[in-house]
């Protein structure tokens, strides 16, 4: 079993995620809540708080007849938006494609699954470059957007962004979010224990998933790992190359090639990461966190903030005390 430092447990901070469901979803749409919940289990704290969400609050019923408690949504922040698909495509409430947007500019992560690709692209939101659905779901895009090219490619982790989208079962989109959120064991940990005690879901597909991810993109990964360890640097993609093994120009063509975004945009994302949770979790002060992050100073991450985020950073501080 691969070991986890106690130290890096108690420095996990609680990620926020957001289940958004509307009439007649499809329950597969929420699978993915049992593997949170078991990464809670598996490292005995609460390292994933989940919340379902609904355009009017109150119980929202699904495909099946049951129905299911929801919140309103609000203007809380959360790491990670998830958009639940339905057995039919019909129109998004308003109130759902604005908290898209909204999300899209703030959120951590927003994913869509099966037709939840739907309100990513009613939102004008969805990276077509990313999109994964099941064929049903890739007939509905295609008949609502004819003009678009829409591929379908297979999930993989490497290529987990901002904006994805999955189909099916959605158990490896969430193991590769608990890769991106806490390690590579501990994303291994926690499909072993699906195996070991979640026949409801086929995790054999899952483990495999996630192991070959680390095998097959092994030097682009320690170099994503090395980043999200020495943010407080004034790291280069030169110093990412080196860690990788690989020349500047070979680790830029290779970075992109499976991460679908440039070692730069990429090493960006993670210091604004960094930022915005240390921003909602901590009472640090902005220059502190810009000096933590790798920002030389407290305006240019300002600017960061507002071009990826479209809020400065007290914005966002002020939206996660709200919430």
């Amino acid at each position: 079993m691969p070991y986890i430092d106690p130290a890096l447990l108690r420095r996990w901070v609680v990620h926020r995620i957001a289940f958004v469901v509307s009439p007649g979803f499809q329950t597969i749409g929420l699978t993915s809540i049992s593997v949170f919940e078991m990464a809670n289990l598996v490292f005995r704290r609460i390292v994933y708080e989940v919340r379902v969400l609904s355009a009017t609050g109150g119980p929202v019923c699904s495909s099946m007849g049951f129905t299911v408690a929801t919140d309103l949504i609000a203007d809380q922040v959360y790491d990670t938006v998830i958009f639940a698909g339905g057995c039919e495509t019909v129109e998004t409430p308003r109130e759902i494609v604005d908290f898209a947007q909204r999300a899209t500019r703030i959120s951590h992560r927003v994913t869509g699954i099966c037709n939840g690709a739907c309100v990513l692209a009613e939102a004008g939101v969805l990276g077509w470059q990313n999109v994964v659905v099941d064929p049903s779901a890739l007939r509905d895009l295609r008949s609502r957007y004819p003009l678009t090219k829409i591929p379908q490619t297979v999930f993989s982790a490497q290529r987990l962004g901002r904006t994805t989208t999955g189909g099916g079962v959605s158990g490896d989109i969430a193991l590769a979010m608990i890769e991106s959120d806490l390690g590579r064991d501990a994303a291994r940990l926690v499909a072993k224990e699906f195996a070991a005690n979640g026949p409801q879901v086929d995790v054999r597909t899952i483990e495999r998933d996630v192991t070959e991810s680390y095998t097959t993109s092994e030097r682009i990964r320690s170099a994503i790992d090395f980043a999200k360890e020495n943010l407080h640097q004034p790291l280069q993609v030169a110093d990412l190359a080196i860690v990788a093994n690989l020349s500047f120009r070979q680790f830029s063509r290779v970075f992109r090639a499976e991460t679908g975004c440039s070692p730069a945009k990429t090493l960006e994302q993670l210091r604004l990461d960094a930022a915005r949770r240390m921003m909602e979790q901590t009472s640090h002060s902005i220059e502190e966190i810009a000096k933590k992050t790798g920002f030389s100073d407290r305006e240019r991450m300002r600017r960061a903030f507002l071009r990826v985020f479209g809020l400065p950073p007290q914005a966002i501080r002020r939206l996660s005390k709200a919430g």
